[in-house]
């Protein structure tokens, strides 16, 4: 059976093709919106127009500044109900577009078949602790079979996103230390994720000599091993968080992999898939 960190690697580049495809920058700069506006508004539009105090506070990792600016412009320019019908339009077209480009032959029925195991898999599990899945569940479910594997991709993206905040969280953590930390357990430079989230490097510095205040990190930067013990663990948490999703999915996920492998393998070799033109090389579950 699949387990759920090798289930969040194959959904991850479906969900995020929305964030990078030229298709969504292209719809939302009709609407008025810059990308930084329109992904902070698009994303967070099935929970409607929420202030970006607390957009901030559900995203997790974000500087609560950048989102609070980006959430104003964005809604002083358009509504939730017809940026979240853009969005779903744009990531579908997207997605279309590459399958056809990179030559994406599927049995008959499969793709339907995997998205109705995401949908069935989604529907029945708890949504406690995680208002974004929520909302977003809450949505009617597409009836183009493309649209309707993006949404179930979107559904895990965003469950297990919420299982990550609350497991760092309680971990001790801030949003920034959560990143630096991340970055190093990938084996990626400090600041590679954490400047994207519109920390400075002011703040990643005072942030990572809190980290090695509490011996996470050593003088030079690295990981100690209790830094990655304390990583390890975070994800381990999430992982068990996520056991739901593939108790859910049950004796389904040879055929809903088969899909999943299929079209994240398209968008990973497209070249226009942002961080996902590449694989991070992600560790193994510790447990």
């Amino acid at each position: 059976m699949i387990n759920a960190r090798k289930l969040r690697d194959l959904v991850e580049p479906i969900a995020a093709t929305v964030y990078f495809a030229q298709e969504s920058k292209d719809a939302y700069e009709k609407l008025g919106l810059a990308f930084i506006p329109g992904y902070f508004c698009s994303r967070s539009a099935c929970l409607g127009k929420l202030p970006g105090e607390v957009v901030a506070a559900i995203f997790g990792s974000f500087n609560p500044d950048i989102v609070v600016a980006a959430i104003n412009t964005g809604w002083s320019a358009t509504e939730p109900s017809i940026l979240l019908e853009a969005r779903l339009q744009s990531a579908t077209a997207a997605i279309k577009r590459i399958m056809s480009s990179q030559s994406v032959i599927l049995q008959d029925n499969a793709l339907e078949q995997a998205a109705t195991i995401l949908k069935n898999a989604t529907d029945t599990i708890s949504a406690d602790g995680r208002p974004l899945f929520a909302a977003l569940r809450s949505l009617p479910w597409p009836e183009d079979p493309v649209s309707a594997l993006f949404r179930g991709c979107d559904l895990v993206r965003e469950r297990r996103g919420e299982s990550h905040i609350s497991a760092w969280v309680s971990s001790g953590q801030e949003a920034v230390e959560i990143l630096i930390l991340t970055e190093l357990w990938y084996g990626v430079p400090s600041g590679s994720f954490s400047y994207t989230r519109g920390w400075s490097q002011t703040d990643i510095q005072d942030a990572s000599a809190r980290l090695t205040e509490k011996g996470l990190l050593s003088e030079d930067g690295s990981l100690t091993d209790l830094g990655r013990q304390v990583r390890d663990s975070i994800e381990d948490a999430t992982d068990r968080a996520e056991q739901l999703l593939i108790d859910a999915i049950g004796d389904q996920d040879g055929a809903l992999v088969a899909v999943l492998e299929q079209v994240t393998q398209a968008i990973t070799e497209s070249g226009e898939a942002g961080m996902y033109k590449q694989t991070l090389q992600r560790p193994t579950a510790t447990s």
